[in-house]
């Protein structure tokens, strides 16, 4: 699935903030359920790319967007070298169930990657993602 959004468009998505949360979440929920039939298929993976983002979605119970904003970082020079724009940035709490500590660091960069990827396949049509994340750990039963 890509979304191709015009400058009007991506205007509205941050006028209402009912439906960017709407908009997100689902973006979110697609991108998780992507990963993980990534990680079901019969696709060659990377033993790195199993051990870090496929072992930490097959413990994740749901993701919830907390909110969207633009980020106010500007770009330091005048005329960049490339085209800066500005990021948005998404804030979630991953909820997940183990009985370790789990680090989603790699697992977000593979969200925000796929993300971004929903919106063109050329970099310059992309929006400029940053992922914020939390995890609460639903399993209290700390005596396995």
């Amino acid at each position: 699935m890509k979304i191709i959004i015009n400058e009007q468009q991506y205007q509205q998505l941050f006028e209402s903030d009912s439906k960017k949360l709407e908009f997100y979440q689902s973006f979110v929920n697609n991108t998780l359920k992507k990963i993980t039939d990534k990680c079901e298929g019969d696709e060659y993976l990377s033993v790195i790319f199993i051990n870090r983002v496929c072992d930490v979605a097959s413990s994740i119970n749901n993701i919830k967007v907390v909110s969207v904003t633009k980020s106010n970082i500007s770009p330091t020079t005048k005329k960049p070298l490339i085209n800066v724009k500005t990021p948005i940035v998404i804030d979630i709490i991953i909820n997940y169930e183990s009985i370790k500590y789990i680090d989603f660091d790699e697992f977000t960069n593979e969200l925000r990657y796929e993300i971004s990827h929903l919106f063109g396949s050329m970099p310059t049509n992309r929006p400029n993602f940053n992922i914020v994340y939390q995890s609460n750990n639903l399993n209290k039963n700390h005596n396995w």
